[in-house]
């Protein structure tokens, strides 16, 4: 009797080594009775490594299971029989109309096939459904030379669903495609259509507009990259009939977006930075000879004459060096560049001002409060500084 146990061990062993090894096509007689791995026959059509009457075979053990009728469908598009593939992925879907992987098997097909209206719908349920197959679904939109979005509502469709559309009017996939086009370094036309597009369906965010600032930005496009700002702000809205003034969020009442057009107010470990809702405090402690470089914001500019406006208060600071405003050409410094009067020790809301002329070549200016280290033996600087409010004005 003890020996049993370890038999029927091994004659098990051989049974699973056997069926590992057995033949792999669904007609044959051991998967006719059961004993084939469904996985093994799959890999095999999808191989092309059965003939029709195999797939067949396949299709009718497992005739409920929609990745079988996916491979049927990749197996008979591979023949070049494209109208039976349309109709078994038909089938597939059918099966499991909210499964990702089946949905995407099918996009596969109708995309490298050219299939209009079928790849498009595909595209939509699946960036609904998932966001796992972003990147392979927004390149095929982007390659296949069709409108990828509409404002054109359906009403015959699903959710007032678009017939053209690749993207589905949702936030979700609709964030991601710009961010997507964004980080292709696709077209800035394409992009500014997309934001458009998003606006006009409700479906932008900060983040998104954010992300569009930041690239236009860096594309050296600055009026688009303030255009965009100005439009998204509600204070920009009402800023844009005042053209005259450039800086956002002049008076520090609203806490800095993450873009050049906003204020940067990164508190170092030496200089204490802090915001209310009435302005930002600057402290310095009198430890170190610190160069400080940690406030300051860009602006879209034209050449022309400007004025800086700075009111201030400071109590107790020390050394010869104290703070002041410099600006200079965010392009190159060596071509612009000046500096206002530095703060008095000791004031109450008084008005630093700065008159300049912005040169021709000048698009973009770095407005900064700054800090240089000082020479003096007595260098380390103490005091407070508060900014009430700055203002960079055309004239």
């Amino acid at each position: 009797m003890r020996l049993l146990i370890p038999l029927a061990a091994l004659l098990l062993c051989g049974i699973s080594l056997a069926v590992e090894n057995l033949p792999r096509t669904a007609d044959s007689a051991w998967c006719q009775r059961g004993l084939c791995r469904f996985d093994q026959m799959y890999e095999a059509a999808a191989a092309g490594e059965i003939s029709p009457a195999q797939v067949a075979a396949l299709l009718q053990q497992d005739s409920n299971n929609p990745d079988a009728w996916c491979t049927y469908a990749e197996f008979q598009a591979m023949r070049g029989k494209n109208t039976e593939a349309a109709a078994a992925f038909q089938q597939a879907l059918a099966l499991a109309p909210e499964i990702p992987s089946v949905a995407m098997r099918a996009a596969n097909f109708y995309f490298t096939h050219n299939r209009r209206g079928d790849e498009f719908q595909m595209s939509t349920r699946i960036l609904a459904l998932t966001r796992a197959f972003d990147e392979v679904l927004f390149s095929y939109a982007r390659q296949s030379g069709l409108p990828v979005f509409s404002n054109k509502v359906h009403a015959n469709l699903p959710g007032g669903q678009q017939a053209d559309q690749a993207i589905p009017a949702l936030p979700r996939p609709a964030k991601a495609w710009l961010h997507w086009m964004i980080g292709q370094q696709m077209p800035q036309t394409e992009i500014t259509s997309v934001w458009s597009w998003m606006r006009a369906r409700h479906l932008a965010d900060e983040e998104s507009a954010m992300a569009i600032v930041n690239e236009f930005w860096r594309r050296k496009d600055y009026p688009s990259a303030r255009e965009v700002w100005l439009e998204w702000r509600a204070e920009g809205r009402a800023q844009r009939g005042n053209s005259r003034q450039l800086l956002n969020n002049p008076d520090f009442s609203e806490t800095p977006r993450r873009v050049p057009l906003d204020w940067n107010l990164s508190s170092s470990t030496t200089v204490e930075i802090t915001r209310d809702g009435d302005g930002v405090d600057v402290r310095f402690p009198g430890s170190g000879n610190i160069d400080f470089r940690d406030i300051y914001q860009s602006a879209a500019v034209t050449p022309g004459r400007y004025r800086l406006a700075a009111e201030i208060s400071s109590e107790g600071l020390t050394t010869d060096q104290k703070p002041f405003f410099q600006i200079l050409d965010t392009e190159s410094p060596n071509r612009f560049h000046v500096e206002s009067d530095p703060v008095p020790a000791t004031a109450t809301h008084a008005i630093l001002s700065l008159d300049f002329t912005v040169p021709g070549q000048t698009r973009a200016v770095n407005l900064q409060l700054i800090r240089l280290p000082s020479t003096k033996f007595d260098n380390k600087i103490e005091g407070h500084l508060r900014l009430h409010s700055i203002r960079l004005t055309a004239r």
